[in-house]
This record gives structure tokens, sequence and C-alpha cells, in this order.
């Protein structure tokens, strides 16, 4: 696992890098290639699919915790602005519109001493007020920004709605997290973080009060289709990241009340599908061993036990 430190210092060192060069995705994936403890082969779809982990199974679930934030989640600075609730270096803030989860950052913290508010939009984020972190200082998001053109730091500010916690990286002070396989669902007191929401359920059944040992197992299936799209986000106006053959296998990971199903496939790729175009698949039947008998000159049968080998001839 990448330490706190080592991932804000891996992110910090790569400000300024084009956006071309690198999107708000490919940051994280970066920092958890590169940094100290990390995973020289990790990879994820897109925003969408790393948002939406979370509901996989556990083998491919890379949010271990995350909090959907509403107003009821924000908390009041003493200027009156709101900010997230819970906020800690190490976990990632997401944005989104509507129903897409569309940007991603890694939160930083900086000392309130060491702050130069509005000079350094770049490195030290954007003028105004600052989250705080439980121990006073003051939280910010390291990320890729398309406007900006490249790789910045800014404040974490309540354009940032979500939060959560990713498998590979620590999060300071994480101890008070609430376990990620409780079903309690209760208001958040003072710095407590909230409960995340359950997983969506898949078809034909519900989740309920599930722990990590009940939790949905991944199973295989088959494309029906001639082709099959797979998609960044369980919608067809999602970006095309990939595409199947009629007779592919895939392992779902996870399933929508809408038919889509959150799959990996070929290598080890994630990504979207309409389950609609999948059928059943039934893993062959073992080939059984043929039986021998063996027959000697006189009509006696031998029924061999065990390994063996047969020679034809004469052996010396």
């Amino acid at each position: 696992m990448v330490k706190t430190m080592d991932a804000i210092r891996t992110a910090r060192n790569l400000i300024g890098t084009p956006y071309s060069e690198l999107d708000c995705i490919g940051l994280i994936v970066r920092v958890i290639r590169m940094a100290p403890g990390g995973v020289t082969t990790y990879r994820t779809a897109g925003t969408n699919t790393l948002w939406r982990s979370a509901e996989a199974s556990a083998k491919y679930r890379d949010l271990t915790w995350r909090q959907e934030t509403s107003s009821a989640l924000r908390a009041p600075s003493p200027e009156g602005k709101a900010g997230l609730v819970g906020a800690r270096a190490g976990m990632l803030a997401f944005k989104r519109r509507g129903t897409d989860v569309y940007h991603v950052g890694i939160v930083a913290e900086r000392p309130l001493c060491g702050m130069q508010r509005g000079r350094d939009r770049e490195s030290q984020g954007a003028e105004g007020d600052y989250a705080s972190s439980p121990g006073g200082n003051q939280l910010t998001v390291i990320h890729s920004s398309s406007a900006a053109g490249k790789v910045m730091e800014t404040k974490l500010d309540d354009t940032w709605q979500l939060l959560a916690v990713h498998r590979y990286i620590e999060v300071k002070n994480s101890l008070s997290l609430p376990a990620a396989d409780s079903s309690l669902r209760r208001e958040p007191m003072g710095n407590e973080l909230p409960q995340p929401a359950a997983p969506a359920a898949p078809s034909g059944g519900s989740l309920g009060d599930e722990t990590e040992d009940t939790r949905m197992e991944a199973y295989k299936m088959k494309v029906v289709a001639s082709s099959l799209n797979v998609r960044d986000e369980p919608d067809v106006k999602g970006k095309r990241i990939g595409r199947l053959n009629e007779g592919a296998i895939v392992t779902v990971q996870a399933s929508f009340a809408d038919g889509w199903k959150y799959v990996t496939y070929g290598d080890g790729a994630l990504g979207y599908v309409d389950g609609s175009y999948l059928a059943e698949y039934v893993e062959p039947a073992a080939a059984e061993a043929p039986k021998i008998t063996i027959i000697d000159s006189a009509n006696n049968h031998f029924v061999p036990v065990g390994d063996f080998r047969v020679i034809v001839g004469s052996v010396d």
C-alpha cells in the first residue's frame, strides 16, 4: 500500500504536467504505479468505473469506502462556506454532474502557516477558504484539470461532492472510518465519517444487509451478440472502451437493476456491457479418461489401475 505522504509527494511531483499527457484518472493510476509500495500493473477504465468499483466483487473493489455527500453532510466554515465532512489526506475526491462522475483528485494537506493563499494557483490552490483536516491543516486536491490544461493543486471546496478511500492508498487517521461491511445507517456526528450506501442490488435479488462474506460472487457469462460494445459507464452514451465478439467469455463483478453489468474481460480489462446480450456460461465438462481393457492371447481381461504405460513389443 502507498503511504499517505508518498502518494501526495508523487502527485505533487507531477504538478504542471500537461493535461494532454496525463488526465485526472491517469494521475491516480500514475501515483499508484510510481509511488513506493504501489502496484506497477494497476489500471482502471475511467472515473465512473473507479467510483462504481465499490459495487464490484472483492477482487475488483478498488474503493473500500465511499461517501456520497449531500447538503446534510456539509459542515459550514466560520465564514459560512460549506465544506466536506470528514475529508482526510490520502482520500480521493470526486466531482459529479447528475449521474456522471467526471473528475477525480487526491486529497492533500498543508500546514496553516505554509499556505500562501491566492499567490500560486498551480501549487498552493485557488484563493479562498480551505476545508480543514481533523488535525487543523488546510485540505487541498491535486488533480489534472482540462480547463487549466495541466495537473494542479487547488482548494478542497464544495465543488467536490464525493469522497472515497482507495485500497492501494493509505488514508491519514483512517482508524476512525466506519467498517466497510457495516449495515448501520445514521447521521454523522462531528468529524465522524458517514457510512457509505450499500452497493446496488444485482438483478433478481437484493444485497440487503450484506457483509464481506455474503457479497455477490463473480460469475462467468458469454456474449451472444455478433459484437458487443464495452463502455466506461453503464449507459449507451458512455465512451466505448472495447468490443467483444460473439462467444467471448466475461466475468461479471456487479449487476444493476437496469440490466447493465460490470465485467472483466480479456487479460483483466474492466468495463460495462449491456447484460441483455449475455447468456449463461456453462463450464465444459472435463473429458473422462478412456476405459482401457487389456486382453492377452489366452483371452484374459485386465483393467489397469492407477498410472501405467503400454509398451508394444518385448521389454529388455
